[in-house]
């Protein structure tokens, strides 16, 4: 049984609870080619009948357009899925996605951001999670060389990550 709420911290707005929010990022994601982008959840949000409407800051005074987009990167890592009472994990992973232009032959690379589960499963999603997981193994390490108690632990992660992916 999967269950969802929002990480610990995360300034959820009244009446949006994480499972409603997961759904609609989930079709949003599956309306636009599998592509969960910020771009994307803002344009979606702007129908005042929307159910994510209220998340957003729409005075332009107060905020522009770059503002909330971050508050829909903001809302989409504010998720966490529960299966059958494990850790809770993050829903969505970012990813970098190729994306076909309208009327154009061109494509881009995009960042966008995929349902975890979907994204453990598919091989190539996967060895983009673990290349950045270890970039932040590495991160991390470098950040915090000087605890030398935690050097062996650091060694056995980058390790653990090197021999699975």
């Amino acid at each position: 049984m999967k269950t969802y709420k929002y990480r610990h911290g995360f300034r959820a707005k009244p009446g949006i609870d994480a499972e409603t929010c997961f759904n609609e990022l989930e079709r949003i994601r599956v309306k636009n080619s599998g592509n969960l982008t910020a771009p994307a959840v803002v344009q979606e949000a702007k129908d005042e009948a929307h159910t994510l409407h209220p998340y957003f800051e729409w005075r332009d005074k107060i905020a522009g357009n770059f503002w909330r987009e971050q508050q829909a990167r903001n809302l989409i890592g504010s998720i966490e899925v529960t299966v059958d009472n494990h850790q809770p994990v993050r829903g969505y992973q970012i990813i970098d996605r190729v994306q076909v232009q309208s009327n154009s032959p061109a494509v881009e690379v995009v960042k966008a951001y995929a349902n975890t589960e979907q994204a453990l499963a598919d091989p190539e999603m996967r060895k983009q999670i673990l290349k950045r997981c270890m970039s932040e193994v590495e991160s991390l390490q470098r950040r915090y060389s000087a605890l030398t108690e935690l050097a062996d632990a650091f060694d056995q992660l980058a390790l653990a990550i090197k021999e699975v992916a």
